[in-house]
């Protein structure tokens, strides 16, 4: 390679043209034919492949590699004949065969009478065979064949543009036939210069030229390429012998400056007497990837705003693993990461011409919305709205980074709970005492401090519980409901606070619970009492009392008119099987066993076999119809006539009393 000033002649004029090989004699091609830009839509890509094959001894295959990694966007396929009109057989050929499907082209050069003795024309031919999908990623071998000129089938070659995931850019094509003789006076002897222009980069790159010759049938020929840049010619000398006989394809690397945005090629015979230099030029490409400033770079962090005021301050901490992703201006994903450690993240690599939004996935499971957005300092602040996505961002070559995009999230302030037992006062003192049982199915409600309805209900199961949990900090209200059961509230506030009942006899409400975050208040209990029936109780059975001898001695009830007050109606509230003996100072009296027998019915609701060996006491504890006297009796006794009586705690008695010595 050499390289000349683009003004200097680069070939010497000679005023005679020479018949060559007895094919050509003077020519109508007059040095102003000349290439021009691809009448078909070129698709951007990020680079070219290109192959040819010669035809001139028939059928041949065409060898083209596909880059891997690179996909096919286009392929175009041309393909030159020469022919004479008037003659036997076609003076032209529009039609190819490729890879075993037939082609017909659209006429890009010619038809140019080349001999005007022969009358030989050359003509050239262009045909997109995209859709064909004959080629792959690796070495492709395509049959070629069906070239019919009754003169001369120059060649094909196929130019294919790619995508390697690139940055794709610009497809110049200049196509078309233009002429350079050996020997021919100028212009004849050299080909017009094509200029392909392209937005210039701040940065020098490298661009590939492919070139489509054809030549003189059986001649090892030698040509130069002139490519110009910023002012200054390298000229590349080349044996057009690359593809077999007549067909040519050539690739040149093109060093294109910082700051420059323009390459200029041409084609020119070569000067030397001893070479045969005429062809013909069909095709000029370059393939322009997009220069992209990736300087820029996007990041900061997510955090938890703890005290909720938008504002990321000292001790506030980064969550880990928090998905982000880096979206372009309409919302189409560019990159994703996580936050690390610290609930840093970034982007890098960035195309500064491009402009971006970042979103932060929130994952509702984790109950921390995104906090208040855009709150005083830029650097400290929350970009994130409610859906998790900033603003938009636009980075330059002047800042090309913004290490500001970050998000805050609000955390849920701790929960806390109320609860306890609603729990039958069997003895009406208004304390939770060993041996009272909870009660199941009874409502409970919460209200806030004011009274007004939370939303929040339950009923008391599992023995009388119930809990209220995940509460915020706050006043609450207890609110027990009785309705439909047959039970009245006991006294409140009576005791212990940790055992008693805490609701109100009339309302049914506790006084106000304030709860701190995260605090729980387990001791809200409700404390209730059977309620009277109301029901007149059946008829009177006998109950006889007797006295039983213990040794010398007889034992009597200490007040035999208090047990006639045994009678329908009151309430017994405790019934207890004495197991020892009574003490009572009566011991004299009348009295005999003659009607204490096996099978004896006791107060407690049990039919307990009693052998005349084996004597109990038995003590009852009743509270009259009015619910103030309390009265008890105990002894030993015997019952007879009692037919499906029981003594039940809580419930009227159904007896009547008598006493009998």
């Amino acid at each position: 390679m050499r390289k000349l000033s683009f003004g200097h002649r680069i070939v010497q004029s000679i005023v005679a043209m020479t018949l060559v090989g007895g094919l050509i004699g003077q020519a109508l091609a007059d040095g102003s034919e000349t290439l021009g830009p691809a009448s078909i839509s070129v698709a951007d890509g990020t680079g070219i492949a290109t192959g040819g094959i010669g035809l001139v001894n028939g059928g041949a295959n065409l060898d083209i590699t596909i880059p891997a990694g690179a996909s096919v966007v286009q392929a175009l396929l041309y393909w030159e004949a020469v022919g004479v009109p008037g003659d036997p057989g076609n003076a032209t050929d529009d039609t190819i065969e490729i890879g075993g499907n037939s082609v017909t082209g659209t006429l890009i050069g010619g038809p140019i009478t080349i001999n005007p003795g022969l009358g030989a024309q050359s003509t050239a031919y262009r045909a997109d065979i995209t859709s064909l999908n004959l080629l792959s990623p690796g070495a492709n071998s395509l049959a070629v064949d069906g070239l019919d000129a009754n003169f001369r089938n120059s060649g094909a070659g196929l130019l294919v543009v790619l995508d390697d995931g690139g940055d794709a850019g610009p497809t110049l094509v200049a196509d078309g036939t233009d002429f350079a003789f050996v020997n021919a006076p100028p212009p004849r002897d050299t080909t017009m210069p094509q200029t392909f222009s392209f937005a210039a980069a701040p940065v020098a790159r490298t661009l590939d030229l492919h070139l489509f010759f054809s030549n003189l049938q059986g001649q090892d020929i030698s040509s130069q390429v002139a490519v110009t840049v910023d002012g200054t010619t390298t000229v590349t000398d080349n044996s057009m012998s690359s593809n077999g006989e007549e067909w040519n394809t050539l690739v040149i690397p093109v060093d294109v400056p910082a700051g420059v945005g323009s390459l200029t090629v041409q084609a020119l015979s070569d000067d030397n007497p001893g070479n045969l230099s005429s062809f013909t030029w069909i095709t000029a490409a370059v393939n322009v990837p997009m220069f992209v400033n990736r300087d820029g770079q996007i990041g900061d962090q997510v955090w938890k705003d703890l005290n909720g005021n938008g504002i990321r301050e000292d001790g506030e901490p980064g969550v880990a693993g928090f998905p982000v992703r880096l979206l372009d201006d309409v919302g189409n994903e560019v990159q994703t990461t996580t936050t690390d450690g610290a609930g840093i993240y970034g982007f890098d690599h960035l195309d500064i011409s491009r402009v971006y939004q970042v979103e932060f996935v929130n994952d509702p499971a984790m109950n921390m919305p995104f906090t208040i957005q855009g709150v005083g300092d830029p650097t400290t602040d929350s970009d994130a709205d409610a859906d998790g996505r900033s603003g938009l961002i636009t980075l330059t070559a002047d800042d090309p980074t913004d290490f500001s995009i970050d998000a805050g999230l609000q955390v849920p302030p701790a929960l806390g709970g109320i609860g306890d037992l609603v729990f039958e006062d069997v003895d009406g003192n208004g304390q939770l005492d060993a041996g009272e049982a909870g009660v199941d199915g009874i409502t409970v409600n919460l209200l806030d401090g004011a009274g007004a309805p939370t939303g929040m209900s339950t009923t008391t199961a599992g023995g009388g519980l119930y809990e209220f949990s995940d509460l915020p900090a706050g006043d609450y209200i207890v609110e027990f409901d009785l309705a439909g059961a047959a039970f009245d509230f006991t006294a409140a506030n009576q005791g212990d606070p940790a055992s008693d009942s805490d609701a109100d006899p009339a309302t049914g409400r506790s006084g106000v619970v304030s709860l701190a975050a995260g605090d729980f208040d387990l001791t809200i209990d409700a404390g209730i009492v059977a309620q009277a029936t109301g029901v007149a109780p059946p008829a009177c059975k006998l109950l006889t009392f007797r006295h039983k001898k213990v040794g010398l001695a007889f034992l009597k009830f200490a007040d035999k008119d208090s047990l006639l007050d045994y009678a329908r109606g009151d309430t017994v509230i405790e019934a207890v099987i004495e197991t020892s003996a009574i003490d009572h100072p009566d011991s004299a009296g009348p009295g005999n066993d003659d009607n204490l027998r096996d099978g004896y019915r006791y107060f407690d609701g049990v039919t307990k076999a009693l052998g005349s060996s084996r004597q109990r006491f038995y003590k009852v504890r009743t509270r009259d119809a009015d619910g103030n006297k309390v009265i008890s009796y105990w002894g030993k006794f015997a019952v007879r006539n009692t037919a499906n009586l029981t003594l039940v705690i809580g419930h009227q008695s159904e007896a009547c009393a008598t006493w009998h010595y």
